[in-house]
């Protein structure tokens, strides 16, 4: 799951920490995509369980590789453990 850290009705972090406290999603791989590079997010992602954490891209063209690079390690290069 990508998530966003600033959105209107719930920040990322209350979505995190629900996912995480649900049996049923609480191994689901969560990479947060933020345009903050507050070390206190960052920390706070990891702290609360985020498996990775990525600053989005302003610009489009950049954004776009952005998304296509973590796109491609999790569905193709990240090993899963079933």
């Amino acid at each position: 799951m990508l998530l966003d850290l600033n959105m209107p009705q719930m920040d990322g972090f209350s979505v995190l920490r629900a996912i995480r406290e649900n049996p049923t999603t609480s191994t689901l791989p969560v990479v947060i995509l933020s345009t903050s590079r507050e070390r206190a997010d960052v920390q706070q992602s990891y702290a609360q369980g985020a498996n990775a954490y990525v600053v989005k891209p302003l610009e489009y063209d950049h954004f776009r590789r952005t998304i296509s690079s973590v796109m491609e390690f999790w569905t193709g290069q990240n090993q899963v453990n079933r």
